[in-house]
């Protein structure tokens, strides 16, 4: 991301918050403002790199590892998988001490999905 990209990006940030709270960099004597055509190619270009993940390289890591995962887990990633399968509402809390592989779930998870 170039400086000006980088500029634009935080400008719009700051835009935002300054909007939640009725006002805006407009407010402010010599204050920049964000630039709307540069700001939405920033945008699009995220938005274009989160989508090229390696959907090989998942599917592997997701093979490798779902069998690994333990008892509770398993039901944690089945009753989720099941869930978005069926294309059903759902809200899951993952809690658990350090250590205790929530990290590692989720990362199956995310693999899978």
């Amino acid at each position: 991301m170039s400086q000006d990209e980088l500029q634009a990006f935080c400008l719009l940030e700051i835009e935002k918050l300054l909007q939640s709270n009725g006002k805006s960099l407009r407010n402010y004597a010599g204050m920049p403002v964000p630039n709307n055509s540069l700001v939405s190619q920033i945008s699009n270009l995220m938005l274009l790199r989160e989508l090229q993940y390696d959907t090989v390289s998942l599917t592997r890591e997701h093979d490798e590892n779902v069998s690994k995962l333990n008892e509770e887990q398993r039901v944690v990633y089945d009753k989720i998988i099941d869930c978005v399968s069926n294309k059903r509402h759902g809200f899951f809390f993952v809690y658990g001490f350090g250590g205790t592989g929530k990290t590692f779930l989720y990362r199956i998870l995310s693999a899978r999905l």
